[in-house]
């Protein structure tokens, strides 16, 4: 399903067990929002062709890219400073040397971890 992650059971003997008794061994699962499918869809992007073209985004979203991600662009200023990023007007994108810290690129965009920052609990895992 587009708009949601599941995970199946872990252990084999359940995951085998509740196939026949259930049809799947969904063990739990997450609904998207709109602005985790948004987010995904920009993280994508990023990691998989180290550009973000903005009006691709605005079109598909029918959102003001820049107004949308303000913090976000705000935040990447000083991936740009550090030379990991170019921040253009219709484009972000990663540099050579942004390529070897893409994932620390990508988590301006990752609003958990942003929340998770500011709760100061440790959830996910970091990079280098």
């Amino acid at each position: 399903m587009a708009g949601a992650y599941a995970q199946n059971l872990k252990e084999v003997a359940a995951y085998q067990n509740t196939i026949p008794a259930r049809g799947i061994a969904t063990a739990r699962g997450y609904q998207l929002s709109p602005d985790d499918i948004l987010r995904r869809a920009v993280i994508s992007r990023l990691l998989c062709h180290t550009v973000i073209p903005k009006q691709e985004i605005e079109k598909e979203f029918s959102i003001s890219f820049d107004e949308y991600f303000a913090p976000e662009l705000e935040q990447l200023k000083v991936s740009a400073d550090e030379g990991l990023v170019i921040l253009e007007p219709h484009q972000i994108r990663v540099t050579n040397l942004g390529r070897i810290f893409i994932r620390n690129v990508a988590m301006a965009f990752d609003r958990y971890l942003r929340e998770q920052q500011m709760d100061q609990r440790p959830l996910f895992s970091k990079t280098l």
